[in-house]
């Protein structure tokens, strides 16, 4: 969904600054206009332009501090560290950000307990709108259950292979949302931890409680939120590559099923079932923007098999759980 808007002066250098504080600064020149990419995730393509742009000097991508100037003429200088300066004069700044759904996306970056570190990116997502880009831009479902982030024990299965302390809050809210999760799935002892957890945040208890949800015991909690997340996720547009591109995804997506269909496989796109085991048929998608001419949109499969019900319940620990990534649906027999 694209939603071009006027920006003011400070919160576009702010976000500027955002940009450059992470190190790298990339431009795009399209017509007369230079854009910015200011967030790009599986959930939002938000851009910084400056329209009727000109430069001199010659641009190089990378790390540069800017510098405001505001006279008769619009200009922003950069500077690198290796001596490189160019500025960028524009008569007018604006925001273009596109929202997309993204309840199919998934990325496998760090092994084992795969279910929570979805949900874990999922939830990220939606919070960092919020943060960066106000309330506006997430809905009424985004809302519910974005503070999830900022409670610890779930931060805990994070996406990447470094902690998330850094980027999220520790906050009561978060706790107290975990709380009214459990008790509505009926784990009153679980919802008894997280009120303990929000007065004593402490880092035995918090590993404690992660080692719980880990275990196969915590299917109705993730069960819950998955399904939320779900709903949220999916309120949103998908991503429009054009005709050919679009018409590709979704012969992809009925290969898959047709291929999971002639092993028996019951359900529809994107899960199935047989007997005890299920596959759940997840995606990798390139942005629209700003994106690496190799990156292809891909379909990857959840597969577990487990004695409980549940949603990737396989990949809880537990007794006779087994779970693993499949590349394709021949993998799923290998």
């Amino acid at each position: 969904m694209r939603n071009l808007q006027p920006i003011t002066p400070q919160l576009f250098k702010a976000r500027l600054e955002e940009v450059l504080s992470c190190g790298g600064l990339e431009i795009e020149f399209r017509g007369s206009d230079a854009c910015i990419p200011y967030m790009l995730s599986d959930a939002v393509e938000s851009i910084l332009i400056l329209h009727n742009c000109r430069i001199t000097g010659e641009y190089i991508p990378g790390a540069a501090r800017a510098e405001f100037v505001e006279d008769e003429q619009k200009a922003i200088i950069f500077r690198r560290e290796d001596g490189n300066i160019f500025t960028l004069w524009y008569d007018g700044i604006a925001q273009d950000t596109r929202l997309y759904r993204y309840d199919e996306i998934a990325h496998f970056w760090v092994n084992r307990l795969e279910q929570w570190r979805r949900l874990t990116y999922m939830i990220g997502t939606m919070h960092d709108k919020w943060q960066h880009l106000g309330r506006d831009y997430c809905n009424d479902k985004e809302l519910e259950i974005l503070r999830l982030i900022e409670f610890g024990p779930f931060r805990a299965f994070t996406p990447v292979d470094f902690s998330l302390d850094y980027r999220y809050d520790e906050s009561a809210e978060g706790s107290v949302l975990m709380e009214k999760l459990a008790l509505e799935v009926g784990d009153k002892f679980f919802a008894r931890l997280c009120r303990i957890y929000a007065r004593h945040p402490f880092e035995l208890l918090r590993r404690y409680m992660a080692r719980y949800l880990g275990h196969d015991k915590a299917i109705p909690i993730h069960e819950l939120i998955w399904h939320k997340t779900m709903e949220a996720a999916r309120l949103w547009p998908e991503r429009y590559y054009g005709e050919e591109e679009n018409a590709r995804r979704n012969q992809l997506r009925q290969e898959a099923h047709e291929q999971l269909s002639a092993l028996g496989f019951k359900g529809s796109y994107p899960l199935y079932t047989l007997g005890r085991a299920q596959v759940l048929a997840v995606e990798e998608h390139p942005f629209t923007q700003f994106e690496e001419g190799d990156f292809v949109f891909s379909i990857r499969f959840m597969v577990s098999m487990s004695r409980k019900e549940g949603i990737c319940a396989g990949f809880f620990f537990g007794k006779e759980n087994y779970s693993f990534i499949a590349k394709s649906v021949d993998d799923i027999l290998s």
